[in-house]
């Protein structure tokens, strides 16, 4: 009798432990409140049920839009294209119990294009960068760069880089998912600062060259070559090493630019006047009105008499419009002497 006492109380205990399970509610929840996916991954995302009963049964899982995710029977979650749609999970123990969760399926950065229009900036100055992600229609459009050594350069969130002291760096783009990058060395160097070019002035006669030194600051400017050009090439012409050459009469400006620093401020301007050979600046001078005439050309000897009023040996400087043809035919042709 003791043995079938013992062994009811037991059966009653259990009896009312099962009553006390079955009347607890069953609960549902996931680990997190939101799912962020690529396109082409996946990842198991399993509710957690209670109470013990309920276990038991376990959960179904659905999606709300199948053709931007997919979920299986065990919870694993694969996403399929860019979008949104919302995870379900429900409990088999009771179906009245659920739980819902957004998810969000982005399209992963595959590539990170950086580019820069130099390979290399100047002290104190600038260069650009231009990021391009790869594909087009990736979900998340930012890029952030970052310098490797800011002592020797910095780059801004817009991708402007500012020479800090001579050096190489790297600058690295990567997208706002963090799923690609690309990198970029660039060189900080010293760029001319001003450039001098001497003789002061050079005088040319039409054919005959003359040689044109450029001095480069600071002494220490990485690259100090120097571009000639000519502001009239009909009137000197100046070769790549800043050679000029006459090539008709008149005045021109020989323009001395560092090749490193192209700004106004580096250039040099320097006059060149082209003169035309001896045995035309006579006629030239007479031919115009405001020309002036350096020599006539007439190397006989003035005549002892009669004396010469105007001798034609003498460096005349202007000829006035009023002179009449006669004296202007005596300045051509010299004295003649008598037989």
């Amino acid at each position: 009798m003791k043995k079938l006492a013992s062994g009811l109380l037991i059966l009653c205990f259990i009896l009312c432990i099962c009553a006390a399970v079955q009347a607890e509610a069953a609960t549902l929840t996931f680990d997190t409140d939101s799912l962020t996916l690529s396109v082409g991954r996946y990842i198991t995302m399993t509710a957690t049920v209670s109470p013990y009963g309920a276990i038991r049964e376990g959960a179904t899982y659905s999606v709300s839009d199948d053709s931007i995710a997919s979920v299986d029977k065990a919870g694993k979650v694969r996403g399929l294209k860019a979008g949104e749609c919302m995870l379900t999970a429900v409990s088999k123990y009771d179906e009245t119990v659920s739980v819902t969760i957004p998810v969000t399926i982005i399209q992963p950065a595959k590539k990170v294009e950086l580019t820069a229009g130099d390979s290399g900036v100047a002290i104190g100055g600038t260069l650009q960068l231009s990021a391009v992600l790869s594909p087009e229609d990736t979900t998340i459009q930012t890029i952030t760069f970052s310098s490797s050594n800011e002592s020797i350069l910095t780059v801004d969130a817009d991708g402007l880089v500012t020479g800090i002291s001579r050096g190489t760096a790297t600058v690295t783009a990567t997208s706002g998912d963090g799923k690609a990058s690309d990198k970029l060395r660039i060189t900080v160097k010293q760029s001319p600062e001003f450039v001098t070019v001497s003789p002061d002035t050079l005088s040319l006669v039409e054919g005959k060259t003359g040689q044109l030194q450029a001095d480069v600051s600071p002494s220490d400017a990485d690259d100090k070559s120097v571009l000639w050009t000519s502001l009239d090439e009909s009137i000197a012409t100046v070769s790549a090493r800043g050679l000029v050459t006459g090539v008709s009469y008149g005045d021109t400006v020989i323009i001395a630019t560092c090749k490193d620093n192209k700004t106004p401020r580096i250039s040099f301007w320097f006059p060149c006047t082209s003169l035309p050979p001896i045995s035309r600046l006579s006629r030239t001078a007479i031919a115009s009105k405001r020309a002036t005439l350096y020599s006539c050309a007439i190397r006989s000897p003035p005549p002892k008499r009669p004396a010469n009023p105007y001798p034609s040996h003498r460096r005349i400087r202007r000829l006035r419009p009023s002179m009449n043809t006669a004296w202007l035919r005596h300045c051509e042709r010299g004295p003649q002497t008598s037989p």
